[in-house]
């Protein structure tokens, strides 16, 4: 029988271990990195981001629009009161 091959112990290290997933080089002085700040999104992510911003400020518009609706209701409201409390004092 045989004598197995020895085992290389470095190559099977770096066989195994898998490359690393950042390869950027190190940031020298002064140099900016945009894909740091930029916002990154998975597939269909921005789609979803799209959809929820329009979604809130759909949201947005109909309680402003609500809102102003019901301001000019009261102020009717009121102005009916006031008419008809003047005609009662006229009488």
């Amino acid at each position: 029988m045989e004598d197995p091959e020895p085992i290389d112990a470095e190559r099977t290290r770096s066989a195994s271990v898998p490359p690393p997933q950042n390869t950027t080089p190190l940031i020298q002085h002064g140099e900016r990195k945009e894909r740091h700040h930029a916002v990154q999104f998975g597939a269909g992510g921005v789609e979803a981001f799209v959809r929820s911003l329009i979604g809130s400020l759909g949201r947005l518009l109909v309680l402003s629009l609500a809102g102003e609706l019901r301001n000019e209701v009261k102020d009717e409201t009121r102005g009916a009161h006031r008419r008809a409390k003047a005609a009662d004092c006229a009488d």
